[in-house]
C-alpha cells in the first residue's frame, strides 16, 4: 500500500480513515475481500 493511494481513497470518500485501519493495511499490505467466501444471506 502506498501513501498516495491512501490519500486518494480517502479523498474519494470525503473522510479519513481510522488510524488503527491505516496501521492494519500497512500490516496486511492492503488486500481485498473475498466475498465468496461468504453465504450472502451474512452480508
Amino acid at each position: 500500500m502506498k501513501y498516495k493511494d491512501l490519500e486518494e481513497t480517502e479523498k474519494t470518500i470525503g473522510w479519513k480513515l481510522p488510524k488503527s485501519y491505516i496501521v492494519l493495511l500497512k500490516i496486511q499490505n492492503g488486500g481485498s475481500i473475498n466475498y465468496d467466501e461468504f453465504d450472502e444471506c451474512w452480508l
